[in-house]
């Protein structure tokens, strides 16, 4: 064996970086992502390095997947595997999310997990797991009920050493720049088994049970790299985009709080770039499907607070075809399908703070029609369940 991840980390801090091969893919959206990652979890062999935007343990219901999750991470450390996790905390703790945070990491240290906090001064919304050197999970998914119970998520696990490098980089410079909490028990240095064969890799997954659909070759589209990898795809897509996100804002003016723009950039926001991107894609001929959380109904009123309504108004006066999701359903996904063979997934909202890098986020490019027309299919369900946004105003 050898390992990459100091040659991957070097490529990361460059920026983009180019595709790597990997030997599949297995989507496990919505109610399959506990079940594989439990899997993956039990059947763990040498090495789980994992981070976390939110993490909840609900001492009333000990029958919860977030706790079953966190018991599993425990289990594996008891038996000898070298368990990592990387929680976000803020010092502005503006969602209130530190003390549950803290709470889970605490029962990780305490259950033998070496636990870091990020810099106090970042968000980490990077949902990223890599077991074994082999198997990195990448998703929308935080460890909470919702999350996990009831909300539309999307997830893969992306099979192969030389993705999981790049993880195991990403997460390795993120440590560095955040705060053990574990002092006896850093994180260890992760061998990548570069020498397995394509039939060994393979071999794993499925003697776990998953389905592997063939895949070309994937890159990770870390932090700020997210916009510059994104807009010469959509500029090459020729049939079909679709886009589902969580959160799409337009930006009139550029927040206090926000960095400054990337160096060259003559926008408020990348953001409203992407949305005359979608909106050239529409003009030139391409079918563009934009599928956006509407906001959950409220029970006693039925009313719906709707943050996407801005966004989905300027979408649509220019071509698109907007679709807002079921009211009853929260859809914290973040993915998109362009054209017959490119799938996006993971954990970045088309916000300012996600796409331009102030948050630390991380998703995943696909090559694969089989992946592709997985997702494809992903995006039809949840239309079903929702509507085409034909109000007038």
């Amino acid at each position: 064996m050898r390992c990459l991840w100091s040659l991957a980390l070097a490529a990361l801090a460059m920026g983009p970086v180019a595709a790597v091969p990997v030997e599949g893919v297995t989507v496990i959206n919505n109610r399959d992502y506990t079940p594989a990652v439990m899997t993956l979890f039990a059947s763990a062999e040498s090495s789980i390095v994992m981070t976390a935007f939110q993490a909840r343990f609900y001492e009333d219901y000990p029958g919860s997947d977030s706790n079953n999750l966190c018991d599993a991470l425990v289990a594996a450390a008891q038996r000898g595997v070298s368990v990592t996790f990387l929680i976000d905390t803020e010092d502005s703790d503006w969602n209130g999310n530190n003390a549950q945070n803290e709470d889970f990491a605490r029962r990780l240290a305490e259950g033998g997990c070496a636990v870091y906090y990020d810099n106090a001064d970042h968000v980490s919304h990077t949902k990223l797991i890599v077991v074994d050197g082999l198997a990195s999970v990448i998703s929308s998914v935080n460890w909470s009920h919702y999350a996990l119970t009831s909300n539309n998520e999307c997830a893969v696990i992306v099979w192969g050493p030389a993705i999981a490098a790049e993880g195991l980089a990403y997460v390795r410079e993120q440590a560095a720049d955040g705060r053990l909490q574990t002092p006896e028990r850093p994180m260890p240095d992760v061998p990548v088994p570069v020498d397995h064969l394509s039939e060994a890799i393979t071999g794993y997954a499925e003697a776990r049970g998953f389905e592997v659909l063939p895949c070309e070759d994937a890159e990770l589209m870390v932090n700020a790299a997210y916009y510059p990898m994104l807009e010469p795809l959509l500029d090459a897509a020729v049939g079909r985009i679709d886009v589902v996100q969580m959160d799409a804002t337009f930006y009139r003016m550029r927040p206090a709080h926000a960095d400054p723009p990337a160096e060259g950039q003559t926008s408020i926001s990348q953001t409203n770039e992407l949305l005359t991107d979608l909106a050239d894609a529409a003009a030139r001929g391409v079918e563009v499907h934009l599928t956006l959380d509407g906001g959950r109904a409220d029970e006693e009123t039925g009313e719906v607070d709707n943050r996407n309504l801005d966004f989905a108004l300027r979408a649509r006066s220019q071509g698109v075809h907007v679709w807002w999701d079921s009211p009853q359903a929260t859809t914290h996904a973040k993915f998109l399908v362009i054209d017959d063979n490119l799938s996006i997934v993971g954990s970045t909202n088309w916000t300012l703070f996600g796409v331009e890098g102030q948050n630390n986020e991380m998703s995943v490019l696909m090559r694969s029609p089989e992946v592709a027309s997985r997702m494809r299919d992903f995006v039809h369900a949840i239309q079903a369940s929702g509507e085409p946004f034909t109000q007038q105003f």
